[in-house]
């Protein structure tokens, strides 16, 4: 495996890890929040590189749904 790949992985595990530890797909209403892919991404940017793209994949596996608010696209997510 080539380092620029391995770099990919590693920033998407980071992501992830950082999405399982701050958002839950279901939840209350208390907890419940909308985030974009830019918003997460640019949360993680201090601890990995990922793009909008990256970000909207890994939210997309993970079972997240998209609604749109203002004719924007965003997360439905409960914080942990």
């Amino acid at each position: 495996m080539c380092a620029m790949s391995e770099e990919l992985t590693l920033n998407q595990d980071i992501t992830t890890r950082y999405i399982q530890a701050t958002f839950s797909a279901l939840g209350s209403d208390e907890h419940k929040d909308y985030v974009t892919s830019a918003d997460i991404a640019r949360e993680v940017s201090e601890m990995a590189t990922v793009s909008i793209e990256d970000v909207s994949s890994l939210m997309n596996i993970a079972g997240f749904r998209m609604e749109f608010l203002e004719n924007k696209p965003c997360w439905v997510v409960y914080r942990k």
